[in-house]
């Protein structure tokens, strides 16, 4: 029993590992916003775009991750 249990778990562990590397190593360039936009995050957890260097609306920050995202 504690060998199955043993198995699953690393099993899971390996799984988890697998799909964060290739996630991280194939997807961490794809971009957020159009080329000369870029990302910004809204006080009620919502993003958009804007050209980037322009006075933001009130309650959006850029986002501090910049123009990519890490699936």
């Amino acid at each position: 029993m504690a060998i199955t249990a043993g198995v699953a778990v690393g099993i899971l562990v390996v799984s988890f590992a697998i799909k964060f590397l290739i996630g991280t190593l194939l997807f961490s360039n794809e971009m957020a916003c159009s080329e000369g936009e870029a990302p910004t995050n809204d006080i009620y957890g919502g993003s958009a775009c804007f050209t980037e260097g322009t006075e933001l609306p009130e309650g959006f920050t850029w986002d501090v991750r910049g123009n990519y995202t890490i699936n």
